[in-house]
C-alpha cells in the first residue's frame, strides 16, 4: 500500500461516447435468431443507473439521459411506503408517444387525453399537498398538540420544582426539549392551511389523485388479476377515474344557494358504494373476466355513476 491520499475516479473523456454505443445496439433488427427458419428478433435494453446521493448532475447518469428516449425514476419514498413500482409519475418520461399516437388512434384514441389528464391531477395533488403538508385532519392533530403542550407544561412544573438539577440533565439529553420542540411544529403545522380549509374542489382533486396513486399506479405483480394489465383494462379504469373527477368537480362548483350546496362530504356519503367500486376495478381478472366482461362492467359502472351525480344534485 502506497500513502497516496484517494482521489476522486476521474470521468473518462469519451464517456457519452461509449454509453452511445453501447446503447445503439437496441432496436428491431438487431438480433438474427438462430435456427430455421431465418428470423430477426429485437433488443430491449433497460440500464439501470444510480447515481451517489441522488445526484443527477453525475456524469454517468446526465450522459445517460441524454441518450435514452424513456426515464423510469424510482422514488425512494415510494418504496418505503411499499407502493410498488416505486416509479416517480411525475419525473419518468417517455419521448416515444408521438411515435405511438397512430397505434393509440388505431386502438384507444382516448387514451392520450385520459393520460394527460390523469398526470395533471397528479401534478395539482402534489402542489395541493405542498401546502397542506398531508398532516392529517385538523381535529386529530389539534388533539396531539394539545397533548404534547400538556405533557411540555408538565415537564417545565418538573423544571421549577426541587429537581431542578436532575431536570437540567434530562434536559441535556435532548428528552425534555424533543417533547417542547414537536409541540411547537406540530402547532404551526395547525396554522396552515390544514385539508379541512381547502376548497371542495381541491378535495376533490386529493381524493381522486389518491385513487389514481393506490388503485391504478400501484400494482401487485404476485396476483392474478394485477400481474399484468391490458390496453382496455388500463382505459377503462382511466376512463371511468376520470369521469368520476370531472362529475365531481362539477358538483361541488355548481351554483346555487349555500344549504345546497354539494360537498365533498356529501359525495363520499352519498356515493359510497360508487367509490368502493372505484377502487375496485383493479381486481378484474383479464384472464377470469375476459375483455367483454370487464369493458361491460366498467360501462355499467360510469352508468351508475352519472345517474348517482344526477340524483345527488336533485
Amino acid at each position: 500500500m502506497t500513502a497516496v491520499s484517494p482521489r476522486r475516479q476521474r470521468v473518462p473523456r469519451l464517456l457519452g461516447a461509449r454509453l452511445a454505443s453501447f446503447y445503439e445496439r437496441a432496436g428491431r433488427g438487431g438480433a438474427r435468431c438462430l435456427g430455421t427458419p431465418e428470423r430477426e428478433g429485437s433488443v430491449s435494453i433497460v440500464g439501470a443507473v444510480s447515481p451517489p446521493g441522488g445526484d443527477f448532475s453525475d456524469p454517468v447518469t446526465s450522459a445517460t439521459l441524454g441518450i435514452v428516449q424513456v426515464f423510469w425514476g424510482l422514488d425512494k419514498k415510494l418504496a418505503q411506503r411499499k407502493h410498488f413500482p416505486s416509479v416517480n409519475w411525475l419525473i419518468s418520461y417517455s419521448r416515444y408517444l408521438r411515435a405511438l399516437e397512430p397505434h393509440y388512434e388505431r386502438a384507444h384514441p382516448e387514451l392520450p387525453a385520459l393520460r394527460d389528464r390523469a398526470r395533471r391531477i397528479l401534478q395539482e395533488e402534489e402542489e395541493l399537498a405542498e401546502i397542506v403538508q398531508l398532516v392529517g385532519k385538523e381535529e386529530e392533530l389539534a388533539e396531539m398538540v394539545q397533548l404534547m403542550g400538556k405533557v411540555g407544561l408538565g415537564f417545565m412544573g418538573f423544571m421549577g420544582s426541587g429537581m431542578r438539577d436532575m431536570g437540567c440533565e434530562i434536559w441535556d439529553m435532548g428528552l425534555g426539549s424533543g417533547i417542547l420542540q414537536e409541540e411547537e411544529e406540530l402547532a404551526e403545522m395547525v396554522q396552515l392551511v390544514g385539508k379541512a380549509s381547502l376548497a371542495e374542489g381541491d378535495k376533490v382533486t386529493l381524493e381522486v389523485a389518491k385513487l389514481l396513486k393506490d388503485d391504478f399506479l400501484q400494482q401487485n405483480g404476485y396476483s392474478a388479476y394485477d400481474r399484468f394489465c391490458p390496453f382496455y383494462k388500463t382505459v377503462g379504469m382511466l376512463q371511468n377515474l376520470v369521469t368520476f373527477y370531472d362529475l365531481a368537480r362539477a358538483a361541488v362548483e355548481g351554483a346555487g344557494p349555500e344549504e345546497q350546496r354539494v360537498t365533498w362530504a356529501s359525495i363520499r356519503e352519498g356515493l359510497g358504494d360508487i367509490l368502493y367500486r372505484l377502487s375496485a376495478m383493479k381486481f378484474k381478472d383479464p384472464l377470469k373476466d375476459g375483455e367483454q366482461r370487464i369493458l361491460a362492467s366498467y360501462a355499467q359502472l360510469q352508468e351508475e355513476m352519472v345517474a348517482a351525480f344526477r340524483n345527488l344534485g336533485d
